[in-house]
């Protein structure tokens, strides 16, 4: 007689919380890449409290029926790995990664002109969309979730008094021998520069 073993055979693995959200350079090559190979990561910095949500689709269940109204056969219709967050900087670095923003000459002195300001960000010529890895650590920094191919879309945002930059991103399909769709690292450690 077979007995009933446990799934998990220790203390369950939970990911809690937003520790940090790391944007990477888009490799080349995905199909030779590895997370290894990931380069240039950047920490987003702070991201306004309870922005950031999944924002996936549920898998589905279709099923297809006979005149009785009995199923005979169903399928699966796949869901998608998403997630949303807006980062509180509308810093010069942050607007030129999310939003494709580039710089351009202010030349404003306050002698001749309504603004004192020598350079400026400018956004908004064309739709602030790009496919790079990214990758979301939980509030203890000991475990990640990875998308290495993510399709990233940004606009500013208003909430409260605070002007951010409101970012989507959809996991994008991958599959190779050292990359898939979406990647979960558990006993993991984040390091910082």
């Amino acid at each position: 007689m077979a007995k009933i073993g446990k799934l998990e055979s220790g203390v369950a693995s939970h990911f809690v919380g937003l520790g940090g959200v790391v944007i990477f350079d888009k490799p080349a090559n995905y199909t030779n890449a590895t997370a290894a190979s990931l380069a240039n990561p950047k920490d987003v910095g702070d991201i306004l409290e309870d922005s950031f949500s999944y924002t996936g689709e549920d898998v589905t269940m279709e099923s297809i029926k006979n005149e009785q109204g009995e199923t005979v056969v169903s399928y699966a219709v796949n869901g998608t790995i998403s997630y949303e967050f807006t980062v509180m900087s509308t810093s010069a670095n942050v607007l030129k990664t999310f939003l494709l923003g580039n710089d351009i000459s202010a030349g404003l002195d306050s002698s001749s002109n309504w603004l004192e300001a020598s350079a400026a960000v400018g956004i908004g010529d064309e739709l602030a969309t790009f496919v790079a890895p990214i990758a979301f650590l939980n509030q203890d920094l000991n475990q990640a979730i990875l998308l290495p191919k993510a399709r990233v879309t940004a606009s500013p945002v208003r909430d409260g008094k605070l002007l951010g930059v409101k970012v989507s991103v959809v996991a994008e399909k991958l599959v190779t021998a050292n990359l898939y769709t979406m990647m979960v690292y558990y006993t993991a450690k984040a390091n910082y520069a």
